[in-house]
């Protein structure tokens, strides 16, 4: 590579020392004139027709499997409600300690997993996760002791352990790193949705009268049944790659696969294996800034998400009205990320919505806080913190995917950064215990500190990334060209490569 060709790409992709400004477009991709020249000859109105397409034929089912693994994960709180606790004899804090337990396995099993998806494919390996914690759902419908619901709780969290991230990197080809928000977006949406749902099956279910199981048990049973016809189908219509999509014509089948070679440019996802690219994304210190804001989000959510039919309960509400009172929070929430996400993938910022929303969260728990409250303050508290909380979850999972460069280092990166963020899935499942009822004052103050640390690492995670992007401003081509030449080139490098630029 010659200095002046390295100082048109370097043009391309950075501001340089003279003020000039970043130009990226149409989608930001860290390339320079390859990209530029590639992207250039895409038919924009057809680009967009194939996206609605892929849009139309691939998001619903997403959403529908990422809504099954939480209604799956979540809906021991419903079935505690329902009386799950008394018919199988559970004391003291043994339903929050099953709660915690789905964790251990979830993160012990999630990295490897995520590093699976490409070996084993996504139309193998998605459907089986699904069909596999479909089964542990059932038949947890029909367990008679303590011991019994721990065994379930901790195979359902192995079984489930990779489906997010493997859903995340499976979006990552086929939409650009400025497209991806508003798709994890859904996912998110479908993640509150699954309250609401959880809360009208639940509310459907306990009528249920006849038989020999009752209203917990066909919980269990139901929605395991849907997550088992949710995996089935996911076997027959999910696409490995974009080329073996039955939805899409030649015509656009050449315009994905266009789309996925200038995406490969960023994403390195033709590179094989290596071990280095684990290392090189554990050396990575933005990957524990964004883990400790996900342990902070993670606290608060799978806290609120499980517990909020029993917090509601507890201000007064019978079990029907507390059921039906968790729907428009939940609701609250997904909407609000969702148009979050469609703006953040616009003006493709993470941080300013991150630092913007978290403080909603915080307010709602400083108010469930405090003493002495009416019962309707309370209850408004719980949608400001959903307001905040499904955003800030959300745009910090895309803020770490779409600065990593290289499919297994992004592939390890979400892994871990998800298993550090699902360890607070332990200590959730202790914040609510029967004995700090009826307003659970410890742990919403225990939620409240976490979203502070979460606040914490979005302000560090942005001034790292501020950093780093002032420091390769600052180079000259002669530096770059030398350190791309000793770093084996810009693919090798990936996000450390000096013509890389973060986004935050």
């Amino acid at each position: 590579m010659s200095t002046s060709s390295l100082q048109d790409k370097k043009d391309f992709t950075m501001s340089g020392k003279e003020g000039r400004q970043t130009t990226l477009q149409p989608y930001s991709l860290p390339k320079g004139e390859e990209h530029s020249e590639l992207a250039s000859s895409i038919d924009r109105e057809a680009e967009r027709k194939l996206l609605r397409k892929i849009d139309w034929n691939l998001m619903p089912l997403i959403m529908m499997l990422y809504l099954a693994s939480f209604l799956d994960r979540s809906n021991i709180g419903n079935a505690a409600a329902a009386g799950m606790s008394t018919s199988i004899g559970l004391k003291g804090y043994e339903l929050n300690v099953a709660t915690s337990l789905l964790f251990v396995t979830y993160i012990i099993f999630e990295p490897p997993t995520t590093i699976l998806l490409r070996i084993v494919g996504p139309s193998k390996l998605i459907p089986i996760i699904v069909i596999i914690w479909s089964i542990i759902t059932i038949a947890t419908a029909f367990v008679k002791t303590y011991g019994q619901l721990v065994a379930c709780r901790l195979l359902l969290g192995l079984a489930e352990s990779g489906l997010f991230p493997c859903l995340t990197l499976y979006l990552g080809q086929f939409y650009y790193r400025n497209e991806q928000a508003k798709r994890t977006a859904l996912l998110f949406v479908s993640a509150a949705l699954s309250g609401a749902i959880n809360g009208l099956l639940s509310y459907g279910i306990i009528h249920i009268r006849g038989g020999s199981l009752v209203p917990w048990q066909w919980l269990y049973v139901i929605e395991g049944l849907i997550s088992l016809c949710v995996g089935i189908a996911a076997i027959f219509f999910l696409p490995d790659r974009i080329e073996k999509a039955r939805f899409l014509n030649p015509e656009e089948k050449a315009l994905a696969l266009k789309r996925r070679e200038i995406n490969e440019m960023w994403a390195g996802a033709e590179q094989k294996f290596q071990w280095s690219e684990v290392t090189k994304a554990l050396k990575d210190g933005k990957l524990y800034l964004s883990g400790l804001s996900q342990f902070g989000m993670d606290t608060a959510l799978y806290g609120f998400g499980t517990f909020l039919p029993v917090i509601v309960k507890q201000l007064g509400f019978n079990t029907v009205q507390a059921y039906l009172l968790t729907i428009p929070v939940y609701v609250l929430g997904a909407g609000t990320f969702l148009v979050n996400a469609v703006i953040s993938d616009r003006i493709e910022k993470r941080a300013v919505f991150i630092l913007s929303f978290a403080p909603l969260t915080v307010i709602g728990y400083a108010i469930l806080v405090a003493p002495g409250l009416s019962n309707g303050v309370y209850l408004f508290a719980c949608f400001l913190v959903s307001a905040g909380m499904y955003t800030v979850i959300g745009l910090n999972l895309v803020w770490l995917n779409v600065n990593q460069a290289g499919h297994y280092k992004r592939a390890s990166a979400l892994g871990f950064q998800q298993a550090m963020g699902n360890s607070a899935g332990i200590l959730a499942g202790q914040l609510y215990q029967s004995r700090w009822s009826p307003h659970y004052q410890i742990g919403h103050g225990i939620s409240l500190g976490c979203m502070i640390l979460c606040i914490i690492g979005a302000v560090g995670h942005t001034l790292w990334l501020r950093r780093e992007n002032a420091k390769r401003d600052a180079m000259s081509a002669e530096e770059v060209e030398r350190i791309l030449s000793e770093g084996g080139g810009e693919e090798k490098m990936g996000d450390f490569s000096p013509t890389w630029r973060y986004r935050y």
